[in-house]
């Protein structure tokens, strides 16, 4: 089968759609797929069957140029694989009608909420979010994602919770099928001498990784380890940055990373003793999965697909999300008790073993040739 993958954003770039663009073009040609894609980007991604547009063009110039990406693809193409339900997911709906081909969108969180929450003032999580009606740009873009779900053939998210979501949309159930989020770590570095490295001495190690939004719940966070005997380090960067700073000043145990390559990220979690994110929303963690594979006690929430993941007091301790007490408490907790924080560690390699390359990627080929 010929797919064709329109994702937001690709290698280099850091994040969830990147990742799993990068890894269908790498490994479906073994199960008789061939894989192109297009994609924007920031700089000429330079690989073989990978066309990317500038984001230098201007916003309606970028994505009339996108369209006419995929449109030259077409005809080669069998499926359309979109990765986002705006950027990447309308004009590959619009060159799928047009020529009448079969779209599968992947869904990994709500677009609209998204943006709302980050641009146009709206102030709940997602769940309170999709009983109000809320300002024209936010309902414009609902109305977008919307749209480009009903009309895509088959609707791909990794867990539970999101297939709840998107059938709150009006779509089908039997057209959203899970195919769940993998994990491959390579080999974690050793211990000591890694810690040493990144200039860690005796105290416990906390680290939080993730995009600086709102509805990660860095600020409590960062409130909740004030004084406590750890160094907590938060890897990532967004729009909360310059706040979340401001936020920690005066208080020396917390670091700030920002954007960390996959080989540096590695070097954190083997370093760190817990690995803790105070999530309002969750549509499935890569995080939390990433941090339970390299054996680390997890501390988080149940929001939204976490509950899929996490048994508390079995593979991580949870908490409510933004309640400092709470949050401080099972640290410390943590940061005291050594065999607790083996009990997780073990208790989350199991949990993190299901999450595998190969069960993704059996999902993704079965779903494929159902169309």
């Amino acid at each position: 089968m010929n797919i064709l993958c329109a994702t937001g954003i690709y290698p280099p770039e850091i994040g969830g759609p990147a990742t799993f663009a990068a890894m269908i073009k790498k490994e479906l040609p073994a199960r008789n797929h061939n894989i192109r894609v297009v994609t924007y980007a920031d700089t000429h991604v330079g690989e073989v069957g990978v066309a990317s547009i500038t984001r230098a063009l201007p916003k309606g110039v970028r994505h009339a140029a996108y369209f006419f990406a995929i449109a030259r693809n077409i005809f080669w193409a069998d499926v359309i694989i979109a990765l986002d339900p705006v950027s990447a997911g309308l004009p590959a709906m619009w060159v799928a009608r047009l020529f009448h081909k079969k779209l599968v969108l992947r869904m990994v969180g709500d677009y609209a909420w998204e943006q709302g929450i980050q641009r146009y003032g709206v102030d709940v999580l997602l769940d309170d979010f999709l009983t109000r009606t809320w300002s024209a740009p936010v309902e414009r873009l609902r109305r977008v994602e919307k749209n480009v779900a009903v009309h895509a053939a088959k609707i791909i998210v990794p867990s539970a919770y999101l297939a709840s979501i998107v059938e709150q949309w009006g779509v089908p159930r039997q057209k959203i099928s899970i195919v769940p989020n993998s994990v491959s770590l390579p080999p974690l570095p050793e211990r000591v001498a890694t810690r040493h490295a990144l200039g860690f001495t005796d105290e416990r190690v906390v680290i939080s990784a993730g995009r600086l939004v709102p509805w990660k719940g860095f600020t409590v966070l960062i409130d909740a380890v004030k004084n406590l005997p750890v160094t907590l380090v938060i890897i990532g960067d967004g729009p909360d940055r310059d706040i979340l700073k401001v936020r920690a000043v005066g208080q020396n145990n917390i670091r700030f990373t920002g954007v960390l390559p996959k080989e540096k990220l590695i070097e954190y979690l083997a370093a760190a003793d817990i690995f803790a994110l105070n999530t309002g929303y969750e549509g499935f963690s890569h995080q939390v999965i990433e941090a339970m594979a390299a054996g680390l006690a997890v501390v988080t929430t149940s929001a939204g697909g976490n509950k899929e993941l996490v048994q508390d007091g079995e593979n991580a301790l949870v908490v409510p999300s933004d309640n400092e007490k709470a949050l401080r408490d099972a640290l410390l907790r943590l940061s005291a008790d050594k065999a607790l924080r083996l009990k997780l560690g073990e208790g989350a390699r199991a949990t993190a073993s299901v999450y595998t390359k190969e069960k993704t990627l059996n999902a993704l080929d079965s779903l494929l040739r159902s169309l």
